[in-house]
């Protein structure tokens, strides 16, 4: 079967136009679909970091309400007996030192 360098060379050079055309359509479908998932996944991110955040603040407002809790709870304890917490504080300072000298 002979055929025509010329003939052979026009359908080798068709070929490659399509395939050219067909590589070109599949790089801006990529690159749709990438850039959806960038987007998606920056949503998806933003939701996390709000969500952290929210619950970091969550955390840090029910320490300080413990904290402020406890704080008020020593203070009453305090007033409430006054010598007691003189020789407690005492005999911490007492330990703290013994400790520290060794």
């Amino acid at each position: 079967m002979a055929t025509d360098p010329k003939t052979v060379q026009e359908d080798l050079e068709k070929q490659l136009a399509d395939l050219k055309a067909e590589l070109k359509t599949a790089k801006a479908k990529l690159k749709e679909q990438a850039e959806e998932y960038l987007e998606e996944g920056s949503d998806r991110a933003r939701q996390l970091y709000r969500r952290a955040r929210a619950g970091a603040h969550d955390i840090r407002d029910r320490g300080a309400h413990a904290f402020d809790d406890a704080s008020s709870e020593l203070e009453r304890r305090v007033e409430e007996r006054p010598l007691q917490a003189v020789a407690i504080a005492l005999g911490v300072g007492l330990f703290i030192g013994l400790l520290s000298r060794r």
